[in-house]
């Protein structure tokens, strides 16, 4: 599309926009991550229900609108190995009011929790993450999805206290997987970087 901006018959600005048209049934994954690698496999992915697909779009944090309409199009939004600080009080307070109006965040740990987690008001870190923990196997996770991880390879968990909502997967006594809600939203904490080894590839 051309996109003018005219008063009267003056145009004051235009521009060329791409649009791609998705089908209604397609899930949009925004992500927001250091590595413009994550999370890319789960385009190939088909979701439970009228064969439901994943498109992951990468996202700079210039692209956080600090009005929360403009996100309504994302379905889900996973903030993993991201400089958290880069958001502003207007776009955290966007994600809030969109989560608020029934979107799904993720936040996520790992190695890079405290540049991910520490910026990000209290209300949307359903976990309160203090350290981090390496461990060479998550058996609750390969019991819960049916799938074997890698042998012999190291994970970093983030470690830390549940705030509020339900753990749905822990380690020892270290959440790994909780869901909270947030309004008509959820918000989900992950205590690893889904897009770190093991879990690239």
């Amino acid at each position: 599309f051309n996109l003018r901006l005219m008063v009267a018959d003056k145009e004051l600005v235009s521009s060329r926009v791409k649009v791609t048209r998705l089908p209604p049934q397609e899930m949009i994954m925004g992500v927001l991550s250091n590595n413009l690698e994550a999370l890319n496999r789960l385009g190939a992915m088909k979701l439970p229900g009228n064969a439901q697909r994943v498109t992951v779009i990468h996202l700079a944090a210039k692209d956080i609108p600090s009005n929360s309409a403009m996100l309504e199009s994302i379905d889900a939004l996973v903030l993993a190995d991201f400089s958290s600080h880069n958001l502003n009080s207007e776009q955290l307070a966007s994600i809030q009011s969109w989560v608020e109006s029934g979107g799904a965040l993720v936040t996520c740990g790992g190695a890079n929790w405290q540049k991910t987690l520490g910026s990000l008001p209290q209300i949307l870190l359903p976990v309160q993450v203090s350290g981090s923990v390496q461990v060479s196997s998550l058996a609750e996770l390969e019991k819960w999805t049916g799938q074997q991880l890698p042998a012999g390879k190291n994970i970093i968990l983030g470690q830390g206290q549940i705030n509020r909502g339900t753990t749905l997967l822990a380690n020892e006594k270290n959440p790994v997987l909780v869901a909270s809600k947030l309004g008509h939203g959820n918000v989900y904490y992950l205590a690893f970087d889904p897009g770190a080894s093991p879990f690239d590839n």
